[in-house]
């Protein structure tokens, strides 16, 4: 998630708990720990680092369940002196770490995947239900923040970045006048529930109940999303065998969805990117934005598949099983790349170099933020094999 939004579920944590627990420090403490877990950008500034290491080691050791409570402690610690709180207790301590889980299990919704269990099991958990950024989620917790903040220019300051985000909504040309009128009815809706039901108990529900609900939607549209798509690719799969399929929803439209299929032939793998809609008659596929990127690295071809008011292929990428065993042996940085990589790819150049990335995040010509360049001479740019991570590789290549 954005640090945005996680800031936003921390406060709004902080803001449910009963009367007793409301101090400054466990409101801190709270919004912190729901974002320190994204400290690991100062991997960026070490000497020598690029994007690609930040790329790497982004959502990392820091994001796992070992963690959890050192970062909720040091969040605890950080919010205490910040606030000249007079004394540690034990509900401080626990909305730290409390805020940190709450981190990772935000990071798992979207398709960028986390591997909480780190160092007991270094495999990538995605959640393929929620964009990175989700104007339901704000919308959902905002109007609480707004009748809960404690001083009036706290109010007005909640209540001004409601209605910034608000107006992203429609500035923004991927949400249409329909889509845009949908989210301000929901935000709206939001806001007349949180002023009539004030009471300590559907006063905090009903907000949680519409934050839970609007995630429950994403979860169980990109389950039917993913159901979808490979019900239409295996019409046609023939003798392809299945090793992974993604999701990544419209943000603010669980019925709009992006869909990567990874299947293998006995000689080739096939990457496939769709666009699904689950309710083409009001939505129909070719006004869903799903942030399929116009221009790209990978070479995509035609997908022979039929489309229709619900499904729009977008195309294939292939590998050859040799051509990508080859580079797997000779590239330290591919190498690297395939411990984050989940729909891996490679581009060939007349000279005899190569891109490779990662056909979720190509969203332009050349080398982008999942991209690395190998030269022609079939070695890696230089690399430092002790920034090498544990992580388990996501693309299954030899099921």
């Amino acid at each position: 998630m954005d640090n945005l939004t996680h800031s936003i579920i921390g406060a709004a944590v902080a803001r449910i708990l009963p009367e007793r627990f409301r101090r400054p420090e466990i409101y801190w403490a709270s919004v912190i720990a729901n974002n320190l877990p994204d400290a690991d950008v100062v991997v960026r500034f070490f000497p020598g680092a690029t994007t690609f290491d930040y790329l790497i080691q982004h959502r990392g050791y820091s994001h796992t369940f070992l963690a959890a409570p050192v970062l909720g402690l040091a969040s605890a610690a950080i919010a205490k002196r910040a606030t000249r709180a007079p004394r540690w207790t034990l509900e401080l301590a626990l909305i730290g770490i409390l805020g940190s889980l709450l981190h990772v299990g935000a990071d798992f919704l979207n398709n960028y995947g986390v591997h909480p269990l780190t160092p007991f099991e270094n495999r990538w958990f995605y959640g393929d239900s929620v964009y990175i950024v989700e104007p339901l989620l704000w919308f959902a917790l905002v109007p609480l923040l707004v009748r809960e903040a404690g001083r009036a220019w706290s109010r007005i300051a909640w209540a001004m970045l409601g209605l910034s985000m608000l107006a992203l909504v429609w500035l923004f040309p991927m949400f249409t006048n329909g889509l845009a009128w949908a989210l301000t009815a929901f935000f709206a809706l939001s806001a007349v529930l949180a002023a009539k039901f004030r009471g300590p108990a559907l006063g905090r529900i009903v907000p949680v109940a519409f934050f839970v609900a609007a995630i429950g939607a994403f979860v169980a549209a990109g389950v039917r999303a993913r159901a979808v798509a490979e019900t239409d690719w295996r019409e046609n799969a023939g003798s392809e065998k299945l090793l992974d399929l993604a999701s990544n929803p419209a943000p603010g439209n669980p019925a709009c969805w992006g869909v990567w299929i990874a299947a293998r032939t006995p000689t080739e793998f096939r990457f496939y990117a769709l666009d699904i809609s689950l309710f083409p008659d009001a939505f129909p596929v070719d006004g869903c934005a799903t942030g399929s990127p116009v221009t790209h690295t990978a070479i995509y071809e035609k997908a022979s598949y039929r489309p229709s008011s619900a499904i729009r292929w977008n195309g294939l990428v292939r590998i050859p099983v040799a051509e990508f065993e080859r580079y797997r042996e000779k590239s330290p940085l591919f190498r690297r790349l395939l411990s984050y990589s989940r729909f891996p790819f490679i581009r060939e150049y007349p000279d005899g170099h190569a891109i490779a990335g990662d056909l979720r995040y190509d969203r332009e010509e050349g080398v982008g933020f999942t991209e690395v360049e190998i030269p022609a001479t079939g070695e890696a740019t230089p690399t430092d094999e002790s920034r090498n991570s544990p992580w388990d590789p996501p693309f299954h290549s030899d099921e």
